[in-house]
């Protein structure tokens, strides 16, 4: 009990030095934020505007193959690379059971929620980048699955036609 009184009293000291750096970077914050509300107030006559008309969540109703397979915007079809990153997480479990867990809640998650949305396209791009903020975590199974690989020879060897196709 007395370290975490310790660590409280350091933070706190922390805050106290560095009050005026907080404030500052508050109200540069703030400002920022401002902007926009000034902006929707200018153009729409609100301070707070929601643009998307009839878009919206739909948590009972995720388009998961869609996100994954569809033509239109499907994110193993435009991004086949990435299915290594998903078959990634076998390995991944076995070599680093640590982080193997919030990796695989986050992304379960950040999928779910994704395909939650009624416009699951997500507009004009292509393939889907509603999940790019999701590569960063994807990193950890996809270089497990390549660590496993490069152990098994006849695998490496297999996937290397394979990486020509999806990089090409």
């Amino acid at each position: 009990m007395g370290g975490v009184i310790t660590i409280i009293k350091s933070r706190f000291l922390l805050f106290v030095l560095h009050y005026k750096k907080l404030l500052l970077a508050a109200l540069f914050g703030g400002a920022i934020i401002f902007i926009q509300l000034l902006y929707w107030k200018t153009v729409t006559g609100q301070w707070v505007y929601y643009s998307y008309d009839d878009q919206k969540l739909e948590f009972l109703r995720p388009h998961i193959t869609s996100v994954l397979y569809s033509y239109k915007k499907g994110w193993l079809v435009y991004t086949p690379i990435m299915a290594l990153a998903l078959l990634g997480f076998v390995p991944l479990y076995k070599q680093q059971k640590s982080i193997f867990w919030a990796i695989l809640a986050f992304f379960i998650a950040n999928f779910y929620l994704v395909s939650c949305w009624s416009v699951w396209w997500y507009g004009g791009s292509f393939g889907q980048r509603a999940l790019i903020q999701s590569y960063v975590f994807l990193l950890f199974p996809f270089t497990a699955f390549w660590v496993w690989a490069l152990q098994k020879r006849v695998v490496w060897l297999l996937l290397m036609p394979l990486l020509a196709l999806f990089v090409t």
